[in-house]
C-alpha cells in the first residue's frame, strides 16, 4: 500500500484519500468545538415561504407609513379650511340670503319712463315703466306707493289716484331703486255732473304713450256722461271715462251730456 505524509501534520496516510484524514478529523473537532454547526454558511440560498415572508412584511410597513402620513396630512388641512371639512348637519337651517336672485345682485341702475305725474281726478291712471340696468339681468321690479290714500301702485306700475296730494312712487330692483312723484288734485268722481253747471271736461288735449291711460271726467250739468271715440284703433275709451293709448295716431273722445258733445283730442305717440 502506498502512503503519503501530510504537509500539514506531518502524518502519513494512504493515497487513496483525496486529502489527510488526520487533518479532516482535527478541522470536524474544532467546528464542533466552536459552536458551528453545519449548513449554516452565508452561501445558503434562503426558502421561499421565508422570501414571501418578509415580502409581506415589507409592504404591510409601506402601506401603515402611507396611511400614517395621510392622516396627519388631512388634519393639517381640516384645521387650515374648517369650513370646507365640516360635515354636514342634517335638518340644519341653511344661512339667511338676501331676498333677491343673483340676476337681483347684478342690477346697476333703473330708469322710469316718467319721473313726475300729474293724476286730475280719482280713479285716474297712468303706467309707469321701468328700464333695468343691464338688460342681460333680467330682474323683476317691485313697486311700492309712499301713501296708497293718495294713489296706488300695482305689481304692473299702474299708478291709480285715490284723492288729492302728492307721494312717491318707487321702483326697486335689486338694491336699485327709483322714484316718482305722483301728483293728485282735487278728486272729482268719475263720469258724474253737477247740476247747475255747464258741463266741461277735465282735459281737452291729451297726449299717451302707446298702452299709456288717462281717466277724463265732466264737470257740470244735470245727466249721465256717454262716452265714445272716434279711432278706436287708435285708442279706447271705458263707460267711465278711462283712456287708454293702442297705436300711433290721433282721434277724439266725446264725451256726450245734457245734449252737448265734448271733445278731448287724443295723441298717441
Amino acid at each position: 500500500m502506498n502512503t503519503i505524509k501530510c504537509p500539514v501534520c506531518g502524518e502519513e496516510y494512504s493515497t487513496t484519500y483525496k486529502r489527510c484524514p488526520f487533518c479532516e478529523e482535527r478541522d470536524y473537532a474544532e467546528k464542533h468545538k466552536n459552536g458551528k454547526k453545519m449548513g449554516r454558511g452565508p452561501n445558503r440560498k434562503r426558502s421561499p415561504l421565508g422570501t414571501i415572508a418578509s415580502f409581506l412584511i415589507s409592504f404591510a410597513i409601506i402601506v401603515a407609513a402611507v396611511l400614517i402620513v395621510a392622516s396627519i396630512g388631512r388634519r393639517l388641512f381640516s384645521e387650515k379650511n374648517p369650513a370646507e371639512t365640516a360635515p354636514a348637519v342634517s335638518g340644519a337651517s341653511s344661512p339667511p340670503q338676501s331676498s333677491g336672485t343673483g340676476a337681483q345682485a347684478n342690477v346697476t341702475g333703473i330708469t322710469l319712463n316718467k319721473t313726475d305725474i300729474t293724476l286730475f281726478s280719482a280713479g285716474e291712471t297712468y303706467q309707469l315703466t321701468a328700464d333695468v340696468a343691464p338688460h342681460s339681468a333680467g330682474a323683476s321690479v317691485t313697486w311700492t306707493s309712499e301713501n296708497p290714500a293718495v294713489a296706488t301702485v300695482s305689481s304692473t306700475g299702474l299708478v291709480t289716484a285715490v284723492s288729492g296730494g302728492d307721494i312717491n312712487v318707487t321702483a326697486q330692483a335689486g338694491q336699485k331703486t327709483e322714484f316718482c312723484v305722483v301728483r293728485v288734485k282735487a278728486p272729482a268722481a268719475a263720469g258724474s255732473t253737477a247740476a247747475g253747471q255747464t258741463p266741461a271736461l277735465n282735459r281737452t288735449d291729451i297726449t299717451l304713450d302707446t298702452r299709456e291711460s288717462f281717466r277724463l271726467s265732466v264737470s257740470g250739468g244735470s245727466g249721465g256722461v256717454s262716452w265714445s271715440v272716434n279711432n278706436p284703433s287708435v285708442a279706447t275709451v271705458t263707460s267711465s271715462g278711462l283712456v287708454t293709448g293702442l297705436s300711433p295716431g290721433r282721434t277724439a273722445i266725446n264725451a256726450s251730456v245734457d245734449g252737448r258733445t265734448l271733445t278731448c283730442t287724443v295723441r298717441v305717440s
